[in-house]
């Protein structure tokens, strides 16, 4: 089996790289090689995708994975001849530090990975020191104040740290990577220790390695060191005296902005089709910390330069998305340039009187705060405001639409601090193009309430009754490309059938009533995507949606009542030359599955949009059959009044709730999940104000030719 032995070590090279789409290929391909029911090594390729699970942070794969490597050990006629069996317990105790439970049986794991590491002699040192590395990165998880007790884990952190520090210097000193991981990590000990002098030697330290390694260039673990020692050298930066230091954070943007081209880089070698929308490789960009920066610069100078970088950073990390995503596609003249320098003047040239732009880009400074910076935009107007929300969006305690208490207090409470500061720039503006980053993602912002003290939801001042939301991909959105003028229409009901999913049969029956003479049709599959979605100007898409397991966790969307059945995937979307001027995706999350930290949401809608469509209209939430028919049935109703998409849903979910006759029933579950996402058409106003325009400039002109011939 010497080919295995090489596929897993090709797969340790790519995962010490932390190019993690390489070191699971690898791994499937070692798997591929295994005859028989070679349980040991079986066990290696399941600790494999355990770590891989582990690195995503998915602790409910990786447990899956990590339980079956540990049942087949356990099994096992002659355990002692299992020399890997410590990475069994290291992978599962890296698990139980995920997930953020079950402190004990979290370091007994590691105690028993140690324990049977130290059986191994004729293991190298350097596994000694990855594994002191893990107990040292469970134990700093606990050195955070609020979430646990840290006097135990304090100590435990910093000998672990400086034992795996010590077994690389002496040993393995030409490994850089593992080197600067680790005093990267030092530095963050240092951090929750509130010692940011000592954070800032230890980040020295790594700049200092990386520049003797003569600078980051096309080395792409290299890289990810880098990015993550500029953002936890923002950690420092954000406390006094730095904070108020002009000249230091001047110095320190400019590193950022220097960084980003290199990062564009650096993901374009890295992220592959499902990637986009499985996981969320970005975490490493300097976005956040370029905006947090020039938050901070902003409030000490007032000068809006900074809001122009903020801007661009945004759209430069969306961009990036969109320019691989249409690499993919084969869509090289799609491919967008970098973002102008004048971002704010650029946006505010499009924007029509009743138009604004706002801007939540969320941070999280490794558990110490968890910052949001807004940004409003109007034709004439710009407000950059920062604020600490004190809770995480994340947890589904805090963040229920379906409970009534939490629902209210936590919508309430992100009025108050996110709406409430910059509410006086939009006085006039009625139609809002929302760009949310990171868990800004979960929010449904036009269900944010100004007071909950009355009974009836509709008298709480909800955002919904003021404007019209819309959650475009780009701030400066691409060129047109020519879409079919026919009204085209094409239904895809969910197929009936028995299985574990809900059936849809009155989405099935509302399809035949709203197709009419247009297609319908119930048995589709993925083969059917290519052709028969070419062409089409408005798609309606029915099903069930759902994320996946174990290593396969992209969402998918399937045709029937069974997991089993037909389904695709977000990047199935991708081949596609979609003319869609509209896609109606009636599912369960279908526009939400997970939060990207610096664009869009993680979605079917992200896809569809990526593959040429204008517009999907998708679910943040879990989708209720019937009130899912009735609110797309409004909104059909208010898009045949000729009304731009967004104010469709708008005027469509204030109707819907005219027709509540309960409080449950106002529920946001069943209507505010619902969002336009793309760039809906201009309004009316926005036309007619591009005619004026015209008109007085004809008028000018010919008032101009008749001075002319009366002169001559």
């Amino acid at each position: 089996m010497s080919h295995f032995e090489a596929c897993m070590l090709m797969a340790e090279c790519w995962y010490q790289r932390q190019s993690m789409e390489q070191f699971n290929a690898w791994n499937d391909s070692a798997a591929a090689l295994i005859v028989g029911n070679d349980e040991e090594r079986w066990a290696r390729v399941e600790v494999n995708r355990c770590r891989y699970a582990n690195f995503f942070v998915k602790p409910d794969q990786a447990i899956v994975w990590g339980n079956s490597a540990l049942a087949r050990y356990r099994h096992a006629a002659d355990r002692t001849t299992w020399k890997h069996a410590y990475q069994i317990y290291q992978a599962l105790g890296t698990t139980h530090r995920n997930i953020h439970q079950g402190t004990d049986v979290l370091f007994a794991l590691f105690d028993t990975a140690q324990t049977l590491l130290a059986q191994q002699p004729d293991v190298i040192q350097y596994w000694h020191a990855n594994l002191h590395k893990a107990v040292s990165n469970a134990a700093l998880d606990r050195t955070m104040s609020g979430l646990y007790d840290p006097e135990p884990y304090v100590p435990l952190c910093a000998r672990e740290q400086l034992v795996a520090l010590r077994i690389l210097e002496e040993n393995y000193p030409a490994q850089i990577i593992d080197r600067c991981t680790l005093q990267d990590l030092r530095a963050l000990y240092h951090m929750y220790q509130s010692r940011p002098d000592s954070a800032l030697w230890w980040l020295g330290r790594t700049e200092a390695l990386l520049a003797a390694k003569g600078g980051v260039g096309q080395n792409d673990a290299l890289a990810s060191t880098w990015f993550a020692c500029l953002r936890y050298r923002s950690f420092v930066y954000d406390q006094a005296p730095w904070r108020d230091d002009v000249a230091t954070l001047r110095a320190f943007l400019a590193k950022l902005t220097g960084a980003q081209p290199l990062f564009t880089e650096y993901m374009s070698r890295r992220v592959t089709a499902g990637g986009s929308f499985f996981d969320d490789t970005y975490w490493t960009s300097p976005f956040t910390t370029i905006v947090t920066t020039c938050s901070r610069l902003w409030e000490l100078t007032g000068d809006t330069t900074y809001i122009d970088q903020a801007l661009w950073a945004s759209e430069k990390i969306r961009r990036d998305a969109w320019n691989i995503a249409q690499i993919f596609r084969g869509e090289q003249a799609r491919v967008l340039p970098e973002p102008p320098p004048d971002m704010l003047r650029a946006i505010q040239q499009r924007l029509a009187q009743d138009e604004a732009v706002l801007l939540c880009a969320h941070s999280s400074l490794a558990g110490l705060k968890e910052s949001v910076f807004t940004v409003a935009i109007t034709q004439h107007e710009v407000s950059f405001h920062s604020c600490v929300l004190g809770f995480n969006l994340r947890n589904n305690g805090t963040l229920d639409p379906a409970s009534k208490a939490p629902y209210r207090s936590t919508y309430h409470t992100l009025y108050t601090l996110l709406f409430k500061p910059v509410e006086p720039l939009l006085l006039n503006a009625k139609r809002l193009r929302m760009f949310a980053s990171g868990d800004m993602s979960f929010i449904a912002f036009d269900a944010l309430l100004a007071d909950t003290a009355a009974h009836d939801l509709r008298a709480c001042g909800l955002l919904v009754q003021r404007y019209a939301f819309s959650y475009p991909l780009l701030l400066l959105p691409p060129s047109e490309v020519p879409r079919p003028d026919s009204g085209t229409e094409l239904y895809i009901a969910p197929a009936p059938g028995n299985g574990q999913l809900t059936d849809l049969k009155r989405l099935r029956a509302v399809f035949r009533k709203w197709a009419m003479d247009a297609r319908i049709d119930s048995s589709f599959t993925k083969s059917d995507l290519g052709n028969s979605l070419r062409g089409i100007d408005r798609i309606y898409l029915a099903g069930h949606c759902a994320g996946g397991f174990h290593r396969d966790h992209e969402p998918k969307h399937f045709f029937g009542t069974d997991t089993t059945g037909p389904s695709f995937q977000p990047s199935d979307l991708l081949p596609l030359d979609l003319r869609a001027d509209l896609v109606v995706h009636l599912a369960c999350r279908s526009g939400l599955f997970d939060a990207d930290r610096n664009g869009s949401a993680i979605s079917f809608s992200r896809a569809f949009l990526l593959a040429g469509a204008r517009n999907v209209v998708s679910s943040q939430y879990l989708a209720d059959e019937a009130s899912t028919i009735t609110l797309v049935g409004l909104f059909r109703d208010e898009l045949a009044k000729g009304l731009p998409k967004d104010v469709a849903m708008q005027h469509a979910k204030l109707n819907y709730l005219d027709q509540c006759k309960t409080p449950d029933e106002m529920m946001p579950i069943y209507w505010a999940g619902w969002q336009v996402l793309g760039e809906p058409e201009p309004s009316e106003d926005h036309d007619h104000s591009l005619w004026m325009l015209i008109l007085v400039a004809v008028l000018i002109g010919t008032m101009v030719f008749f001075r002319y011939l009366r002169r001559g």
